[in-house]
């Protein structure tokens, strides 16, 4: 038996088509939208700590180069160590001894 076009367009008592489940279509794009965020941090926080370690190694590699030696001679500086230089603690006696007299407390 051939269906006839007639057959095919009448109305069905029924409807012959699919309902959309806009529940289930919800559900999935909100947590679809929840999934991505998420994903989102996670991988933006591990490019913010490569970054930063990164950067870290990178300066304490460079102060390591050119900074030790200076900050050795400061120190030689500060101790008195070198030719014509005295400590800070001898430095501060002897401003004491030289304008404690003059001061407020040495009147």
């Amino acid at each position: 038996m051939e269906t006839t076009l007639d057959q095919l367009h009448s109305v069905p008592d029924k409807p012959s088509y699919d309902d959309v489940n806009t529940t289930a279509v919800y559900m999935v794009g909100l947590i679809s939208a929840i999934l991505t965020v998420v994903i989102i941090a996670v991988v933006q926080g591990f490019t913010y700590q490569m970054i930063n370690r990164t950067t870290a190694e990178k300066d304490e590699t460079y102060h390591e180069l050119w900074v030790a030696p200076v900050i050795q001679e400061q120190r030689r500086h500060l101790q008195g160590d070198e030719k014509g230089t005295i400590s800070i603690a001898e430095a501060m006696k002897l401003v004491v001894e030289e304008y404690g007299k003059t001061s407020r407390g040495g009147k």
